[in-house]
């Protein structure tokens, strides 16, 4: 073993945020704060919002569920149970290793294992039941130093610490950084590793602990979890693969986005192979990139960010294309654990500022405010979950074939907040699911009642589509009072139960429309709503 005097290179300590309980309020029709103070993402200069994520220390609470301020708001996280799972997901790749103690029935990286990619997360795997502890270390060690001698901490994670912040496409990000599938931790580090280097991980006892919280043994012996990472760096290329066993060029998707240079003009394909990939994902300034998945139920983005934890439009999305024009995202899931709270619970699984963004064959998962879309979107052959107006934001969107589906409670499908000189959310051919039969009183969608005035010819358009029996008979929502609604353009055309037959629309509102033939054959038209350009070529 070698010797415990180190210098600790790592000063921080980490955090993702997996939100922690809380009930959901009653509906008073006013929408929550969404945050969104951040400046506009610039397409051409790729300048980026506003980063509004603090940095400082982070008091813990002494419970299992900890509380951390960010920014001073409260950001609640039980990382031992992800708050909203995801069905479908591979179960991790582990190794077993001799010596190990016997409530560990593998590791990754394996022991000994070479050319380990530096972007690798860690992962433990126990014979039963097991959840993170409330103290103790995961501590990385340099067997062979910068200087061929003493080794040297190059990651520290203490759980007493409740967190950390991470750099995730140059922005900061609050993260926690040990969550668990099944009975399998993954545990986040800070940065990749330096390319070509060997590590030990050694586990204080007590980082993780049984059902009754009894503390369990660590990994104290620094020579039973070695491994040494790739000694070349991976470059870019036109098809990059992704894979959480390591067979991939990289191990995590942000390792394969931030090879694509900025500005990039040359098609690139990245193929996402099946697997949890536990991970916030932030592109700046990365174009022309196809981000696909090996399997639509298998390939799984999944991990808990929202309002609590990383503070304001430009920072609570699980992934986000920030001045990323030209992505075809498909066959995979995104799914934002978040649960659904009280208050700032924001959650958007998908946050687009771009143009020309194609999404196909995918589901996207959230329990609040699913999809932020500002810019040009393409969404087709998709489930989309989510809860409170979760279709949103001031983009021109098209979606055909797709599925939205109402979780947890009624509320609103969608609120545009797109110009008068454009189209905004337009539904063709798609169906409108609640995840409980007995949900009533849901709206296709609402005017910005925190600003009325903001959007006044906001435009939402469903055109032969399939709506369940929670769609409530005046179908749409307006703000009241000194407010003028008449430019606002909520549209219908030939709805239809599921049984297929045409939706009674006589209640619906006087600010609301039925389309006649000609105007329904405009808007099935994606080149018409998307100003010319089109998806399907």
């Amino acid at each position: 073993m070698f010797t415990r005097n180190f210098l600790l290179l790592v000063a921080f300590i980490g955090t993702a945020c997996t939100n922690g309980a809380g009930q959901p309020a009653p509906d008073t029709g006013q929408p929550p704060s969404d945050g969104s103070t951040d400046a506009a993402l610039n397409e051409d200069t790729g300048a980026a919002a506003a980063d509004t994520a603090s940095a400082e220390d982070r008091p813990v609470d002494p419970d299992t569920n900890r509380k951390a301020d960010v920014g001073g708001v409260s950001c609640q996280v039980n990382f031992s149970i992800p708050s909203q799972p995801v069905d479908g997901g591979v179960v991790p790749a582990v190794a077993a290793g001799a010596g190990l103690p016997a409530h560990i029935t593998g590791v990754f990286p394996a022991p000994g294992a070479t050319e380990v990619c530096a972007d690798a997360q860690l992962r433990i795997a126990f014979a039963g039941p097991t959840k993170a502890g409330k103290a103790g270390k995961i501590l990385v060690w340099q067997t062979t130093g910068p200087d061929g001698g003493t080794p040297v901490v190059v990651d520290s994670l203490d759980l007493a610490d409740g967190g950390y912040t991470k750099q995730v496409g140059g922005k900061s990000f609050f993260y926690w950084p040990v969550v668990f599938e099944g009975s399998v931790a993954t545990i986040i580090l800070h940065a990749p590793l330096p390319i070509g280097g060997t590590y030990a991980v050694t586990v204080d006892d007590g980082v993780f602990i049984d059902t009754a919280g009894a503390p369990l043994p660590g990994i104290a012996d620094d020579s039973l979890w070695t491994f040494s990472t790739t000694t070349t760096a991976p470059s870019v290329k036109p098809a990059l693969t992704v894979a959480l066993d390591g067979t991939g060029d990289t191990c995590t998707i942000q390792g394969a986005i931030d090879l694509v240079p900025v500005g990039n003009t040359t098609p690139i394909e990245i193929t996402l192979k099946a697997g949890t990939y536990r991970e916030i994902v932030y592109a700046a300034s990365k174009r022309f990139v196809t981000l696909r998945g090996e399997d639509r139920e298998k390939s799984i983005i999944a991990y808990a960010n929202n309002e609590n934890c990383n503070k304001g439009t430009a920072s609570r999305a699980l992934v986000t294309l920030a001045a990323s024009s030209d992505w075809v995202i498909e066959n995979l899931t995104i799914a934002n654990q978040a649960p659904l709270l009280s208050s700032n619970a924001q959650a958007e699984a998908l946050h687009v500022e771009a143009s020309r963004i194609i999404v196909r064959n995918a589901n996207l998962f959230s329990n609040q405010d699913t999809l932020l879309l500002n810019g040009l979107v393409y969404i087709a052959d998709s489930l989309i979950k989510g809860n409170v107006d979760y279709v949103w934001g001031t983009g021109t969107a098209y979606f055909e074939r797709c599925e939205l589906r109402t979780v947890a409670r009624a509320g609103y499908t969608v609120q545009a907040r797109n110009p008068a000189t454009s189209y905004g959310y337009v539904f063709v051919d798609c169906k409108l699911t609640a995840e409980s039969p007995n949900m009533t009183g849901h709206y296709l969608a609402r005017t910005n009642f925190s600003d009325p005035s903001g959007a006044p010819a906001c435009h939402v358009a469903f055109v032969n589509c399939q709506m369940g029996s929670h769609i409530d008979p005046k179908g749409w929502l307006v703000a009241v009072g000194s407010v003028d609604n008449s430019q606002v353009r909520f549209w219908e055309y030939q709805s239809t139960d599921p049984t297929g037959a045409p939706v009674d629309v006589s209640q619906r509102i006087l600010e609301s429309k039925q389309l006649d033939d000609a105007s329904a054959a405009e808007m099935r038209d994606a080149t018409v709503v998307l100003k010319g350009w089109n998806p399907r070529s």
